[in-house]
Order: structure tokens, then sequence, then C-alpha cells
């Protein structure tokens, strides 16, 4: 007897065919114990109904952020994309800076206005910025490279795919050596550390290379392609949703040609452009539902809250993704608006800080890389709300006040502007002199 039923039995008992199938079994329950979840009699856990093989997670190698975040999954190509469409919409400048750090004039005609606006010959600046701002958004990560020429002056400015990049050295508290970049014959490229800038996002668990939003929310982009695939599955290979089946105690069952027959009459029903009829059987006849639909397995809701902890990834308003739906929120132009401040002008000025620390430095005038928001109808209501206080502040120097609006400062305008009737007030009221007409 086997040693398995006598410990069940506790008797002398042959095994029956059925107990030889289930003892065979044994060995291949023990090996995918842990992975299924079996208790103590390998029997297998309620967990088991999900099967025993690993889950395929999007996007767990580096290489794969761009292609499972972005190139393949249209949530996140349209969050991305909405990103970076509106982002582009917002213009660069270069200004001269006065002695006290502020904007004073856009410089139209300096070298580095010449070389932001064409950095290399195939890009304009807001083609290199939207690449810079796409790696970030993707791979945590974005790397551009200054081909310098003679005398060390910057003729051209490149970006390196952040997904092929490796960093030399480095970590933390030390200096990075350098970059390299892998070829598609497999040999590498060398950038010298000073010639590249690397943007990045905090990554608690490397110093050296930025976190991917796409890294952090791997389980979301999985979950929701997931519900996707299994809607077009059912879509596509569903099966019959229902079986209909012979009722009457007082009839024969209908035979292979009947039930055919009956097959086809209740599929012309779901046919397209039908007018609506009346059906007539020769026996009563049952439904049995096989399945659930995707409404009854939410997974509609579940596709709506998958895509929105998408957004939550990049801070992005998921109202702007609901098409007319999102007529339904309250203030779309609030929504604009949390675009802007939350997601597009702190990508912009990650990258604008970057650019400043790594190309301004090589001119010995005071000039500074900027991006204008005058033009975003959106944070106009902000503007106008700065320039009412302003109005209320005299003690603020007019110039100051240009500052504040971001506009170009006149110098001219250095005094404060007081309203006639200001006074002090223990100062006393002096009465208008009187004209006395002459006589």
């Amino acid at each position: 007897m086997h040693p398995f039923l006598q410990a069940l039995t506790g008797q002398n008992i042959k095994a029956t065919v059925y107990d030889a199938k289930f003892l065979q079994q044994q060995s291949t329950l023990q090996e995918t114990k842990a992975i299924v979840g079996t208790d103590y009699l390998g029997r297998t856990n309620p967990i088991g109904i999900l099967g025993n093989t690993p889950i395929q997670w999007a996007a767990n190698q580096g290489n794969n952020y761009t292609r499972d975040g972005y190139s393949t999954h249209g949530v996140a190509y349209s969050i991305i994309n909405y990103i970076l469409s509106t982002s582009k919409q917002i213009p660069w400048a270069v200004w001269k800076l006065d002695a006290q750090g502020n904007k004073k004039k856009v410089l139209e005609n300096h070298q580095l206005t010449n070389l932001l606006w064409r950095p290399n010959p195939k890009q304009t600046i807001g083609e290199l910025v939207e690449m810079l701002e796409l790696y970030l958004l993707t791979t945590g990560n974005a790397y551009l490279w200054a081909n310098r020429v003679s005398g060390g002056r910057i003729g051209e400015l490149w970006v390196l795919p952040s997904n092929q990049v490796e960093i030399i050295g480095g970590g933390w508290m030390q200096e990075v050596q350098g970059y390299r970049m892998l070829r598609e014959d497999g040999q590498y490229d060398s950038y010298e550390a000073q010639d590249v800038l690397h943007l990045k996002y905090a990554n608690p668990e490397d110093s050296r290379y930025g976190l991917s939003p796409i890294a952090a929310g791997y389980k979301l982009i999985t979950a929701a392609d997931s519900g996707l695939d299994l809607r077009v599955k059912h879509y596509q290979n569903g099966g019959p949703q229902s079986l209909i089946y012979h009722d009457d105690k007082n009839t024969d069952p209908l035979d292979a040609t009947a039930s055919s027959a009956l097959s086809r009459k209740i599929a012309s029903f779901f046919t397209s452009r039908k007018a609506p009829t009346v059906a007539y059987v020769g026996a009563k006849v049952g439904q049995l539902q096989l399945g659930l639909s995707p409404v009854d397995l939410k997974v509609l809701e579940a596709a709506d809250t998958d895509k929105n902890g998408i957004a939550d990834l990049y801070r992005f308003p998921a109202h702007l993704l609901n098409g007319a739906n999102g007529s339904t929120f309250n203030n779309v132009g609030e929504a604009s608006k949390s675009l802007y401040t939350k997601c597009v002008i702190p990508l912009k000025r990650q990258i604008q800080e970057g650019l400043n620390r790594f190309l301004v430095g090589a001119y010995d005038d005071k000039v500074y890389i900027d991006i204008d928001t005058s033009g975003i109808t959106e944070l106009q209501e902000d503007k106008k709300a700065v320039a009412e206080w302003l109005a209320l502040c005299p003690w603020i120097k007019l110039k100051d006040k240009q500052a504040i609006m971001g506009v170009e400062v006149d110098e001219d305008l250095d005094y404060y502007m007081f309203p006639a009737n200001a006074r002090r007030h223990d100062q006393p009221v002096v009465p208008a002199q009187m004209v006395v007409p002459a006589t």
C-alpha cells in the first residue's frame, strides 16, 4: 500500500485507478507548491485558481521602458504625448541680466541664442527639448551631449538615447568618470563627463541613475495591458455566452438536426439590421449562462482605475483623457491649469536649470536661459491677481514690479510710485496754495 494512503486511512487499502493518478501528481504538486499555494495534504488553495504561471510584468528592465511604457501602451502614450505637445508650445529665450541678477532684455543675437535655436543640423530647440522630456518621462534619465569644436567652444548639442547610455564610475559622493553608449555594431562610443548633461529623477535606490516613472508603476501598466487583453480575448474568442437546453418533460429531447436548426434560428435574431420578430419553437427550452461579460466582470471600471493610476504617475489630470466625458468636470480650465502647474512647467524648469548650469558658464557676460509662460491662457488669471496685488504695493519700485511680472525691466523706472493722497499718519494735511487773481 502507498504510504500516503495509509497515512490518510490507517488501513491497508488498495489504490484505485483514480488514486494512482492522484499519487502520480504528488511530485509535481510538491515542486510547484510554493508557486501554486497548497496545504499540507497537497490540496490546491483557493489562490491556485490564478494558475501557477508567474506574472509577466511589463517594463521590468531598463531597455523596455520606452517600448512597454510608451511605444506600445495606448494610455501611457496618450498621457506622455499630451504632456509633450503641451510643453512644446512654451517658447524659450536667452535673457541679459542686470547687476542685481534680474532679467533685463531678450538677446535675439547672441552665441547662446544661436546655439539653442539651431542645436544641430537635424533639430530645432523644440525638437531637442522634446526628446529630453520624452526620455525623462519614460526612463527617468536624459543625456545631452555637447560636441565641442576648436577652442573648446560648443558647436552642436545632441540628445543621447538614455536607454543605451551607461555611466562610468560615479556613486555616492563620487565624480562620474564618463559615459558610453552601445552602438548597433556592438562597439561603444565614449563621452567625457564634462561634455554630457545628465538630467534625472530622484532615485533612492541608485545615486547614479534616475528612477523611471514607468518602473515605479510597472504593475499599473501590466494591469492595464492585461485588462485590455481580457476584453479583446472576450470579444474575439468568447465562445457561446449561454447554452440552450431542452426543458420540456412532455416532449422528446431535440435530435441533432432539430438542435442545429434551433441554434441557427436563435442566432438569426442577433444579426445586424434585422427588424424585431416573434420567435416560435415547438418545445420548452431553458437557458444557461456561461461566464460573465466584461461589464459583469467590471473590466471597464478597472480600466478607468488603471488609467487614472498611470495618470497619477505623471501628476497628469485624468479628466483631460476622458474626451467628451471630460466635459462633466466642473472646470476643465482648472484641469488644464493643473496640467501646467503640476506637470509641464516643473518638467520645463528641470531642463531649464540643467541648461543654465551646463551652458551659461561658457560665456563671460551675464546671460540666462528661461521659458516664456506669458502666452499660456490658463495661467493669465494668476498674473491678473499678481498685477492687482502689485497695484496695492507702492513700496515696491516699478522696475521690481516688472521683474515680478516677468517682463523686460526698464532701468529708468527705478523709483517708487505713491498715490497723490498718500501721507504718514502723523503728517498734517497741507492745504493747497490759494491762487489770488490779478487785479
